[in-house]
């Protein structure tokens, strides 16, 4: 009985000490946000989606809204980069070059648009 108790309690503590720590990179994610107080469109809500692969960063943004005037045109990154804790993504929509500089916080976004609207918001994946 006392080699079962041994085997047992040796054998947890292996199974314990053996786990991976899976590194999570804290930039890679889906997160809900909302550009603040656009003019014609007023608040713009978009999904923005950060992946990473072998080149590095690649970002999409998303429409998330009914509104004809915010749905209207679709969105094309054209850069994304990293680059001492801030993510930089270059985009345009309707012929506009656009750029967000964002921080990401945990689960936490925020930062702006073009440096004159600000951009908030939360990961949801």
């Amino acid at each position: 009985m006392k080699k079962l108790l041994s085997f047992t309690a040796l054998f947890i503590i292996a199974s314990c000490g053996t786990q991976k720590k899976v590194i999570v990179d804290p930039y890679v994610g889906i997160y809900d946000v909302t550009i603040f107080d656009v003019p014609q469109v007023g608040d713009w809500p978009l999904n923005l989606i950060i992946k990473k692969d072998d080149n590095g960063y690649a970002a999409e943004l998303q429409t998330n809204s009914e509104d004809p005037a915010a749905s209207e045109y679709l969105w094309e990154v054209t850069s994304t980069s990293v680059d001492d804790n801030m993510v930089y993504i270059d985009a345009t929509i309707a012929a506009y070059n656009l750029n967000f500089e964002l921080s990401i916080d945990e689960d936490d976004i925020s930062g702006s648009m073009m440096g004159m609207f600000d951009v908030e918001g939360i990961r949801v994946k």
